[in-house]
């Protein structure tokens, strides 16, 4: 018998053997990660005593985002998708939520499918890519006077309003511990956000009103850089295809491409 249940702490090592499945370049979260960014919004799939899935969501305010959904490969077409997303809806609707909305990879045909019969359609799409820190120099410089600044609680809602992000995740994000925001401003308005998580390393949500923007926004980042996460960092640009367009010809590789889908609930 298929069942779900929030997760405890008690579930990390399966989460973490889980993870991989992802296909992502994430490292695996450490148990302190799972228990800090993580938990408690985690449920976890269960048949015949044996953890066989996991999902984990973020809430912004009324909107929930579905970061993970997550099967063993050897309970695969027994329903665990399908029992967790069904889940996940129920607990972020519990909490309020009136949208939900998740990345997928836009090659995954089953999990296209499992996100369009929960009621999902496609609302932009995305690219993930994978930049050298030596490329950065190599981007083009922007048209006029620009000035980098460290966002602020009091810049939350001019970025949310010039990205058509929920201020709730310019707040999240601006202030999980262990990231680093940075933003551009040009002619005193935000013209550029983005941030970084150094242990990654990664920049997530990367924003820019025009693709000339995206060097002043990774020269904000690179002093933040670590010396032992190598010399290169991910970046995830969100329907803005001339952004991930500049990047990549400036050298970054294309990792994967995405689907965001999103419903009401």
């Amino acid at each position: 018998m298929l069942t779900t249940r929030l997760a405890t702490l008690a579930d990390y090592a399966d989460c973490a053997r889980l993870f991989p499945e992802l296909g992502v370049p994430d490292p695996v979260f450490t148990a302190e990660q799972f228990a800090t960014r993580l938990l408690p919004r985690v449920v976890v799939a269960e048949a015949d005593g044996r953890t066989v899935g996991y999902a984990s969501w973020r809430l912004y305010g009324l909107t929930a985002h579905v970061v993970h959904v997550v099967a063993d490969p050897a309970a695969r077409r027994r329903g665990v998708g399908r029992a967790l997303v069904g889940a996940v809806r129920e607990h972020v609707a519990d909490a309020g939520c009136s949208r939900w909305y998740l990345n997928v990879k836009r090659n995954n045909a089953v999990a296209i499918r499992l996100y369009q019969r929960a009621g999902m359609t496609v609302e932009l799409e995305s690219t993930s890519v994978q930049l050298p820190w030596a490329k950065v120099e190599e981007l083009p410089r922007p048209a006029g006077p620009i000035g980098a600044f460290a966002p602020s609680p009091a810049d939350d809602a001019a970025i949310a309003a010039r990205f058509a992000i929920p201020v709730e995740r310019v707040t999240a994000q601006r202030t999980r511990p262990g990231y680093v925001a940075a933003g551009v401003r040009e002619g005193g308005v935000v013209a550029a956000f983005a941030t970084f998580d150094p242990d990654y390393p990664g920049a997530y949500p990367f924003c820019a009103t025009r693709p000339d923007l995206a060097r002043p926004l990774l020269e904000a980042l690179q002093p933040h850089a670590l010396p032992d996460r190598g010399e290169t960092l991910f970046v995830s640009v969100e329907g803005n295809a001339p952004l991930a367009g500049v990047l990549v010809d400036a050298g970054a590789r294309v990792l994967f491409e995405l689907y965001r889908m999103s419903a009401p609930l």
